[in-house]
This record gives C-alpha cells, sequence and structure tokens, in this order.
C-alpha cells in the first residue's frame, strides 16, 4: 500500500476492501467506495479519481458471493496526468491517469 493513502486516512496501517467501483457516464470520473478495518475499527471511505485521460482494467474475477475485495495493492500515482494509480485485488488490476485525487468520508 501507498505510505500517503495511510497519511490522508489518518492511520498507521490496515486492511482496505473495495466495496464498489463507480465510473461515470462520460469515464472521466472513477470513484473507488472502500472500506477501511484498523485497530478493530472499520471505517468508510472513497477516492474519487477525476480528470481520469487513461483506464486500464483486467479482471479475472474470483466468486466473492457478493463480499467486498480485499485491496492487495493501492498505489494513488501522481496527479496531473503525471502517475498512474494502481489498485491490485484478488482478481482485478487497474490504472488510472487522472488530474486531482479527493479523499471523501
Amino acid at each position: 500500500m501507498d505510505p500517503r493513502l495511510w497519511a490522508l486516512l489518518n492511520t498507521a496501517a490496515g486492511e482496505v476492501f473495495l466495496r464498489r467501483i463507480w465510473l461515470d457516464c462520460a469515464a472521466n470520473v472513477l470513484v473507488l467506495e472502500c472500506n477501511l478495518t484498523a485497530n478493530g475499527h472499520q471505517n468508510s471511505f472513497r477516492l474519487r479519481f477525476t480528470d481520469c485521460r487513461d483506464l486500464h482494467w483486467q479482471a479475472n474475477m474470483p466468486d466473492t458471493s457478493g463480499g467486498d475485495l480485499p485491496a492487495l495493492g493501492l498505489f494513488l500515482g501522481q496527479a496531473r496526468h503525471h502517475r498512474a494509480a494502481v489498485i491490485y485485488t484478488g482478481g482485478t488490476e487497474m490504472s488510472v491517469l487522472y488530474g486531482q485525487l479527493e479523499l471523501e468520508r
């Protein structure tokens, strides 16, 4: 996991699970709805990537029985289209080149 994610979430470490992935109709806003489990507590948050220009998606989805997917790797990249954010789960790999990242709680 990207250490900057922990700084944004104001926690030392934890487990992140993807609940939903949203892409708007124009395909330029990507939202990852997540759960964080840290220190015995669970919190929800969203990572909102705006002004998306390039999205790559590879999915070999395991049977999750409707449950959340553990985020095995979540790297924030760099805004203003400099470096793609990369998200790994057990069956999905995604990268997105974006303009701005917002954390919503």
